[in-house]
């Protein structure tokens, strides 16, 4: 927990003095995507799309000829979501949904973009990288089980944790909109290469063997909404 604080603490050190002559905005994102992947894939589980959410700090500065520099630090929360479709001999049709919200995760990243001018708003479209910090509170179990004659029996299971590697790089495309001197709305798609949480698997009572490995990467879709709070350049 120290060791995640103290590098939240450097991140946002280096994006409010790295650019000290820019434009500095807060900001928060509503992200949506997050889908568990299952190797091998099972008929008993379904992926639904998770929605997830961050604050971050931003410094934006212009460049010659309309180009645009940014960048950010900030805190989030990753969600992801389960439904479980049992393909046991004991029950075969109850759904079991899970959500799960404890994993929590710091951010880095650096932008690169472009403004033009569209019906006199500015529009940005730019593309980044950057660095991503993952902290899990604790393994994660499932159960799903079935009570026949007063008596329990398990049919599923799972258990995730965070990755052994806590970082992840990622790509970052994105477009932006200056709705007037103080608020930019924006969209973004964020593609992370190293997974956020593995795991495994297995379906107990099944005709045929199902188990295998699970992992989460954070790819999502981002609807970003800043306000500007240092002064007019």
């Amino acid at each position: 927990m120290y060791g995640f604080l103290k590098w939240i603490l450097c991140c946002f050190a280096i994006v409010y003095f790295t650019n000290s002559k820019g434009q500095t905005y807060i900001g928060t994102s509503v992200n949506i995507g997050n889908q568990l992947s299952f190797t091998p894939e099972s008929e008993g589980i379904k992926k639904p799309f998770a929605i997830s959410g961050n604050l971050f700090i931003r410094k934006k500065e212009k460049l010659n000829n309309e180009w645009v520099i940014q960048y950010s630090a900030g805190l989030g929360i990753l969600g992801y979501s389960l439904k479980i479709q049992t393909i046991d001999t004991l029950m075969t049709s109850e759904v079991s949904r899970i959500l799960d919200y404890s994993t929590f995760y710091g951010q880095l990243d650096f932008l690169l973009g472009k403004e033009f001018l569209v019906k006199k708003k500015k529009v940005l479209v730019g593309a980044g990288f950057g660095a991503t910090y993952y902290m899990c509170s604790s393994s994660v179990g499932y159960g799903v089980g079935v009570i026949k004659d007063d008596v329990f029996t398990r049919v599923f299971s799972a258990e995730i944790d965070c990755s052994p590697n806590s970082f992840s790089g990622f790509a970052k495309i994105t477009t932006q909109l200056e709705l007037n001197s103080v608020i930019i709305v924006g969209l973004a798609y964020t593609y992370h290469f190293s997974p956020a949480l593995t795991g495994s698997y297995e379906f107990y009572h099944t005709n045929t063997p199902s188990s295998g490995a699970i992992s989460l990467y954070q790819r999502e879709i981002n609807f970003i909404f800043l306000v500007r709070i240092s002064k007019m350049e």
